[in-house]
């Protein structure tokens, strides 16, 4: 097992180097259980989920995006004004 992020589960799918975790999830003796799978945001088993295949557990999930003030980009010169002259 191991930490990564779920482009590099699919790199390695791609591969053929990653075991569906279904069957290990549910299993009554050494598996997560219903109650504790229930907490998992479906959204989140969904991202990890690749035909049907569990390919991944969601440790943490974080947005990766950027947010800029535009006023402040154009006066830093990190953007050039693009709207009525700002």
């Amino acid at each position: 097992m191991v930490a990564a992020l779920p482009e590099q589960t699919l790199a390695w799918q791609a591969l053929g180097k990653v075991v569906d975790l279904q069957p290990y999830l549910t299993d009554p003796q050494w598996g997560l259980g219903k109650d504790t799978i229930a907490d998992i945001p479906p959204i989140f088993l969904a991202q990890d989920n690749v035909n049907g295949k569990q390919l991944g557990l969601p440790a943490q999930r974080s947005a990766r995006f950027h947010f800029l003030q535009p006023d402040l980009g154009a006066r830093t010169g990190f953007c050039q004004p693009t709207h009525n002259g700002r």
